[in-house]
C-alpha cells in the first residue's frame, strides 16, 4: 500500500491509529532527541542500516 492511501485510510476512519512518522504531505519523518559522535554521513548510514532500523523498534 502507497503512503498516500495509508493517509486516506486513516482520513476515512478505516485504520484506528496513524503509523509513527507518517505525514500528509511528505511520507514518513524522522526526529533526532540526542547529539551523537557521528558525522552526518555516519549517523545516515546507520539510522537506515539494519541495525539502525532494529535499534528504532525499540
Amino acid at each position: 500500500m502507497n503512503r498516500s492511501r495509508q493517509f486516506d485510510k486513516l482520513l476515512d476512519g478505516t485504520q484506528k491509529s496513524k503509523p509513527v512518522g507518517l505525514t500528509a504531505a511528505a511520507g514518513y519523518q524522522i526526529g533526532v532527541r540526542r547529539t551523537v559522535p557521528l558525522s552526518p554521513e555516519e549517523a545516515w548510514r546507520l539510522l537506515v542500516s539494519p541495525e539502525g532500523n532494529e535499534a528504532l523498534d525499540r
